[in-house]
């Protein structure tokens, strides 16, 4: 059934998100390792401050507007798990593992909300969905696609590289920042893959800003594209 748990401490092992099952957590929690055992839901209302998380089956972590989440989150079986981050919160830790490794989704982006990652992202079949109006932030290397499902905003921090398509729902919709420089002579730190363009070729980013954050700051950019860019309109700053 649905379980209220309050600030947990230090604990070895929490397994919970049993088959069609809820478990809450109103408090902090600091444990070695959040098993999400089964498909059900682990709601964090509250600060994962230490360990880890990790999907044994295709369950989903919920993380409540203006909480944290402090480590990794990985899977073991790939393609199966849920990252739902609710509103404007900060996930410091890389996000599965490898591309044999990837975590299911990423839902992100709510209205008015800025979800910020930093560590490497690894959702390579899967997406990261751009829910909503808000903001999503990614400091580190993602091998994955993400999609516009609003009019929301991507912002790839210097250095960030992105491997995977960039797309969205509807023409005309979503924002792309580049802040710094994104080039290099492997694949990651720059952008590889299609940006823009839905499958039917036929929806376009709304605006790709090169050397402009969302706070309308300029930035020296130099940015490296290995694949088709598609928008309504590419500001070069």
């Amino acid at each position: 059934g649905r379980s209220l748990i309050y600030p947990l401490n230090d604990l070895k092992e929490i397994k919970a998100g049993y088959n069609g099952k809820t478990a809450t957590f109103n408090g902090d929690v600091n444990t070695n390792l959040l098993t999400v055992a089964g498909k059900g839901t682990v709601a964090l209302n509250g600060n994962f401050v230490n360990g880890s998380a990790n999907f044994t089956a295709d369950g989903v972590i919920t993380l409540a507007d203006g909480f944290d989440f402090t480590g990794a989150i990985t899977t073991s079986k790939n393609d199966q798990g849920t990252l739902d981050v609710k509103g404007t919160s900060t996930i410091t830790g890389a996000i599965g593992t490898s591309t044999v490794l990837d975590l299911k989704k990423i839902i992100a982006g709510y209205n008015d909300e800025k979800a910020t990652f930093i560590g490497n992202i690894f959702v390579s079949n899967a997406t990261l969905d751009i829910v909503g109006s808000g903001e999503v932030v990614v400091v580190g290397d993602t091998t994955g696609n993400a999609r516009f499902l609003g009019d929301g905003i991507l912002t790839l921090t210097d250095g960030s590289g992105w491997t995977g398509a960039i797309t969205t729902d509807n023409d005309g919709q979503g924002t792309l920042n580049l802040v710094g420089s994104h080039i290099t002579s492997l694949a990651l730190g720059k952008i590889t893959g299609q940006v823009g363009l839905d499958g039917l070729g036929t929806k376009a980013l709304k605006l790709v800003n090169i050397g402009l954050d969302s706070t309308n700051t300029i930035t020296n950019s130099t940015v490296d594209f290995d694949g088709l860019m598609v928008a309504n309109d590419i500001a070069i700053y």
